[in-house]
This record gives structure tokens, C-alpha cells and sequence, in this order.
């Protein structure tokens, strides 16, 4: 269990928010004196690369836990203690440009060569004596060539860096721990990487035992493949290694189903990769495909969930948004109807999310988005983009409204090369999720209105005792402020008696669906 142990308040070195990484590391070299402590994983290749890194992990030959509480003394911050039988402990420090994360471990083996091979994947295990790392933190030119020399590298990190490819150290490693047969292609999607063709088939002849780590850990691993600009080349290799279908067998009917009367050449499936893949086209140029929201969508996207951020739960849904049409599919007058699917979707997509133990809050997001998928294209296929309808649906879809927009945009776009279906469509869709995500984001930052009616004042004028009517009118009167139809008191009280005596002679949808 993970623990949280308080910050010593002694003296010693304090840490400013405005500090450099190389400061940083330079009050660990002074805590370390003569120990061997080494910088490994990803700042490493951050160094390569000429990258800023947020993340520094150190291996050490002995006491992590006592580096971790004195460094955590200057950082004025508490040490997490992440896996006390691998002795592995974290500080997080808040800096002005984020948080800055700082990992501390005892080597896994006897030497620091050993730890580099117990590693997951060859670009992942490389190591700078920390004496090296900070000084060549502080380089501006010609850093490849001073790593270089200073680099541990066993397992030929640097040659497959500078190839761009992921290969795993030990086939054996990821039989070990098979939540590394995500993590393969979570850094092909973060680096842009390809796979090398050996570690691709032991990716394949390991698939069997990917559901043999925690659920969370495969979760948080998914979570982050979808949160990269590339998630769509990821997810066609999970496919071929037979690794998708084993997390989620779900797919297995959209691939087999739809194939011989959905529009797209493939099938279902191909349609829902598609549609992935344009989601990510849109989230990954958000200035230039919204310019007058952009700012706004790039944060409402990045917004923390449980598990990961609104960015990759989307790119997760998108690829389940249809999950419920083969189950729902029939002909219809010669043509091939799918009613009732996004109902049955939902159940689809929480039967996986339930398995990989996504948080009630994400499952009811992706509900919300699952259900109401087709409505913004019924509302641009009839014409009715009338305020009323917009509100309704803005209603209805709740926070999800941004990510509604964006799926259903790339929704229509996924048809966009097929024979049949006009182009000019996407560019109609465009425009209306342009122009509401510009009104959406626009509304959040106003004031809430001021009350002109509350259910006491309906109460008591309308002469009505508490119950369901009053929520029905107070529901229908906030519709007709939002278009404009009621400006003040005495509109609302008017429209209320209105509402009341359609509630009152059953003629209200409303009063319909409570009996």
C-alpha cells in the first residue's frame, strides 16, 4: 500500500520555485557525497533528445529511503513511498511551470549493469553517474557526444534511440511483468517509435498472460497510450498481436459484424479505427482547426480524471462509441438500421470499464458521450439548429458537450473518402461544432444569472403543493430564459401557469413519461 510520510521540517539547503533541473540535481549529488547514485529511464533520453524532463528517477546501491527524506527536507515536500519491498520512494516538488517528480530505488540487482538489464525496454535502460547528468544539464551544445561517454548502456539504449526504435531488453522481462507488453507500445505512441519486429512477436506469443497484472495497472498503462497524438497506430498493433481482443473480446463481434452492409470497406471496425484517427487529427491541431476556442479546448482536454485525462477518455470511447450496433442491427425496408444502439453500447463499454476498474465518474462521462453520439449530426442532417435544440443538447450532455463535439465531428469526417457521401457534410458539421464549442466555452466564463423564480414562488401562486410538476416547470422556465422566450418575473410566473395547465390536462411530454 502506498504510504505518505511527512516532510522533516530541519534545516538545510530550501528549494526555490524558480530553480533549474540542474539545481535540483545538484543538491542530490550533495546529499548522495560518495554513494553511487545513477539518473536512469526517461530523463535520460530527455538528455538525448534536448528535452526538459519533469520526471527523474535514481537508482542507488543503498538507502533510497534516507536520500528521499533528506532530499525531501530541502524540497520542503513529503516522500511517498511507492513500493516498500522494492524499496522505491518518490518526492514531488510544485514548481511554477508544474510539478517536477523525483524517484529514488535501490538497485534491482547487485550492480548497476544488472538494474539496467532487469529493465523493460532498451531505451528505458540507460544510466548517467548523477555527477555527469547535472553538469550536462547545464550543456548547450554537443551533449549527444558528453553522454556518450559518460553513458551505461548494456543493453544498447543509444543505438536504438538513435534508430527511433522500442525493443525489449529480455523477452523474459515482460513474460515477468506483462503490463510491460503496454508499455512497449505506450512509448512507441510517446516517442513516436516503431516497434522492432522481434520485440513485436514476443508481444504476440506473450498475449496470454496480459490479463494476468492488476486491472488498474493495464488500465493506467491504455490511459496513457490514448493520451498521445499517435494512440491509432498503437491500437492496430495491439491488434495484430492479438493483445486488443484478449483486453477487451467486445471487439471481436465489431470486427466480425457490419462487414457485409456497413458502408465502410471493412466493416464496423474499420469505421471505428477511422473515427479514432480523425479524433486525434482534430485534438492534436486544436489552434488551427478552432482558433477562436482553442485555448479553452486545450485545457478542457487535458483535464485530470481519475484515471487519466479527458483527452485519452475520449480517444477511448470514440473507439467503442458503435460497441451496440452488431447487437442491434436489422433490415429494415432494404436497409440496414441499427435502433437502440447507443443503449446497448453503454452496457458494452462498462462491461469493459468495469473489468479494467475505470472510476464511476469516467464510466458516466463515456455513458453521457455513448448516448448522445448521434444527436448533433441528426441536428445538422434536419436543419434544426435552432437555440432551443442546441440548448437542450448542451443540457443534456452536461461537461461532456467539448468531447461531444469532437466525436461527432470526427464522426462524420470518417466517411469523408467514401464513395457516396459528400465532403461538403464534414465542413456543415464543422461549422456548427466550431461555433458552439466558441458559445459553449464563452457562457462558462459568465456570471450565473440571478434567480427571477424559485419552486416557492410557483408554489404559492399557482396555488400547486410539492411534488414532480414543480421541477417539470422550473426545467421548462430555465429552457425559456436560455432561448429568451422569459425575461422577468412576471414572464416566468405567466409561462409557469402555461406549463401547469399543459402538466394538468396530460399534454406535456413531461406529465406523459411520469405515468
Amino acid at each position: 500500500m502506498t504510504k505518505i510520510l511527512p516532510p522533516p521540517h530541519d534545516g538545510g539547503v530550501k528549494i526555490t520555485l524558480s530553480m533549474k533541473s540542474s539545481d535540483y540535481l545538484k543538491i542530490i549529488l550533495g546529499i548522495a557525497g560518495n554513494g553511487r547514485v545513477y539518473l536512469v529511464g526517461g530523463a535520460v533520453r530527455d538528455l538525448l533528445s534536448g528535452r526538459p524532463s519533469s520526471d527523474f528517477d535514481f537508482a542507488m546501491s543503498a538507502n533510497p529511503s534516507r536520500m528521499a527524506a533528506k532530499f525531501s527536507r530541502a524540497a520542503v515536500a513529503s516522500v511517498v513511498v511507492l513500493d516498500e519491498e522494492r524499496k522505491i520512494y518518490r518526492v514531488v516538488k510544485k514548481t511554477s511551470s508544474g510539478p517536477l517528480t523525483f524517484d529514488f530505488s535501490a538497485y534491482r540487482g547487485p550492480t548497476i549493469e544488472r538494474d539496467l538489464m532487469l529493465r523493460d525496454i532498451t531505451v528505458n535502460a540507460m544510466a548517467l553517474p548523477l555527477k555527469s547528468a547535472a553538469a550536462l544539464l547545464d550543456e548547450t551544445s554537443d551533449a549527444e557526444k558528453k553522454i556518450a561517454t559518460a553513458l551505461l548502456d548494456p543493453s544498447g539504449g543509444l543505438d536504438d534511440f538513435k534508430k527511433r526504435r522500442i525493443k525489449l531488453v529480455r523477452e523474459k522481462a515482460a513474460r515477468e511483468d506483462p503490463a510491460r507488453l503496454l508499455r512497449v507500445f505506450r512509448f512507441a505512441a510517446e516517442l513516436g517509435f516503431a516497434v522492432e519486429p522481434k520485440t513485436l512477436a514476443s508481444c504476440r506469443r506473450l498475449r496470454g498472460k496480459i490479463l494476468e497484472p492488476a486491472p488498474e495497472r493495464l488500465r493506467d498503462e491504455i490511459f496513457k497510450i490514448f493520451a498521445t497524438d499517435r494512440a491509432l497506430s498503437s491500437v492496430k498493433m495491439l491488434d495484430k498481436t492479438g493483445i486488443l481482443e484478449i483486453l477487451a473480446p467486445e471487439i471481436t463481434a465489431l470486427k466480425k459484424s457490419c462487414k457485409s452492409f456497413y458502408f465502410h470497406p471493412q466493416g464496423l471496425w474499420h469505421h471505428l479505427t477511422e473515427t479514432l484517427g480523425r479524433v486525434e487529427e482534430y485534438a492534436s491541431d486544436v489552434p488551427s482547426q478552432f482558433p477562436e476556442a482553442a485555448g479553452d479546448i486545450g485545457r478542457y482536454l487535458s483535464r485530470q480524471m481519475s484515471s487519466g485525462n479527458v483527452k485519452s477518455l475520449l480517444k477511448f470511447v470514440t473507439l467503442l462509441h458503435d460497441a451496440g450496433k452488431p447487437l442491434c442491427a436489422k433490415r429494415i425496408a432494404k436497409r440496414m438500421r441499427f435502433f437502440g444502439h447507443e443503449t446497448v453500447g453503454i452496457k458494452v463499454f462498462n462491461d469493459i470499464a468495469v473489468r479494467l476498474k475505470f472510476s464511476r465518474d469516467e464510466m458516466k462521462f463515456a455513458a453521457t458521450l455513448i448516448k448522445n453520439h448521434m444527436r448533433i449530426l441528426q441536428l445538422v442532417g434536419s436543419g434544426n439548429t435552432s437555440d432551443r435544440a442546441v440548448y437542450r443538447l448542451r443540457r443534456d450532455a452536461g461537461d461532456t458537450f467539448p468531447a461531444l463535439c469532437l466525436l461527432s465531428l470526427s464522426d462524420a469526417a470518417s466517411y469523408r473518402n467514401l464513395k457516396g457521401f459528400e465532403k461538403n457534410n464534414v465542413s456543415v458539421v464543422h461549422d456548427f461544432v466550431s461555433k458552439a464549442l466558441k458559445n459553449y466555452f464563452d457562457d462558462m466564463k459568465k456570471p450565473p444569472r440571478s434567480k427571477i423564480i424559485d419552486g416557492h414562488m410557483i408554489m404559492r401562486r399557482l396555488s400547486i403543493k410539492p411534488g414532480p410538476a414543480v421541477g417539470v416547470i422550473l426545467k421548462r422556465l430555465e429552457e425559456e430564459r436560455a432561448v429568451g422566450t422569459v425575461k422577468t418575473t412576471a414572464e416566468a410566473l405567466e409561462c409557469a401557469r402555461g406549463i401547469y395547465r399543459e402538466i394538468s390536462t396530460g399534454a406535456s411530454p413531461e406529465k406523459r413519461r411520469h405515468k
